[in-house]
């Protein structure tokens, strides 16, 4: 069976991690898998293992440039071949919409919520299936765009935890770790962990925060932490960027402050959880979470 996976970019993220994880496990089953993303890094690690990327500007809002990219993927599916087309966000979910009628199956996977309005709603594609990563997820779908529920199928949203490991050589100073994609809709959890920093660092004053991540709210938050830093003196708050290695860092940390996919993985490397993000705070994650 040949695959196409379409996305808007492969920086870093849950998102990005997710697709990667299922395009190695779809090659390792005997499935011929490629990707078109606009490019990053973890689209070049894909590479390099092997995988066909093909990068393209898939996160564009221009109408013209949708236009060549349609005509572009037409011909690419029809001369490679591919039975099923697997979109992971709006845009390219929006651009193979009838593409290939009756030669393809379309399935587009929901990861987190979109901006909508009337217009963008009827815009949006959600292909043959739907998939969801969350039973909150099929519920923002079914109730923002009139999906019906049950043609979403929610699948549980995992880590691996080969790679996601306890360490034993934790270092003692704490270390406060908050891993997300830097952008204005996810940033929230960075900005209060930089607004309670100063009191953080008054009652334990061997305590660093790391911020990890990137996106269009990357500057914003790092000018907060050189505020910080500026008043302490000293670098208390580290601004990591996008971070390839991501099991490495949260073996160094004891608390991980964030949301999503990151947390389970957190979780997994032995590190206590505050559920904190846009969407709201949950407190510290516990087997309570597990019931809801």
């Amino acid at each position: 069976m040949k695959i196409l996976m379409l996305t808007d970019r492969m920086d870093g993220g849950g998102a990005e991690t997710h697709i990667a994880q299922l395009i190695r496990s779809l090659q390792r089953s005997g499935c011929e898998v490629s990707l078109i993303s606009s490019g990053g890094r973890v689209a070049d690690d894909l590479s390099h293992d092997g995988i066909t990327c093909y990068r393209a500007p898939m996160n564009s809002h221009d109408p013209f440039v949708w236009m060549r990219l349609r005509r572009w993927l037409r011909r690419l599916i029809l001369d490679e071949g591919f039975d099923i087309l697997h979109a992971h966000a709006r845009i390219p979910a929006l651009l193979i919409r009838g593409l290939c009628k009756g030669h393809v199956t379309e399935i587009v996977t929901v990861h987190a919520h979109f901006h909508t309005d009337p217009i963008l709603a009827r815009l949006c594609n959600w292909g043959m299936h739907t998939v969801a990563v969350s039973e909150d997820l099929r519920a923002y779908v079914c109730d923002a765009y009139g999906v019906a529920a049950e043609r979403v199928r929610v699948i549980c949203n995992g880590v691996d935890c080969q790679n996601f490991t306890p360490s034993k050589k934790r270092d003692n100073a704490p270390v406060i770790l908050f891993a997300s994609r830097l952008d204005a809709d996810c940033a929230r959890g960075a900005e209060l962990l930089c607004e309670v920093a100063p009191s953080l660092f008054q009652r334990f004053p061997h305590l660093r925060i790391r911020i990890a991540g990137g996106g269009n709210a990357l500057e914003h938050i790092r000018a907060l932490a050189d505020s910080v830093n500026r008043s302490a003196g000293t670098e208390q708050i580290e601004v990591c960027g996008w971070v390839s290695d991501m099991p490495s860092l949260l073996q160094e940390s004891h608390i991980f402050v964030g949301v999503s996919r990151a947390t389970m993985e957190a979780a997994a490397c032995g590190c206590a959880v505050i559920l904190c993000g846009n969407e709201g705070y949950g407190g510290i994650l516990s087997s309570a979470h597990a019931d809801r």
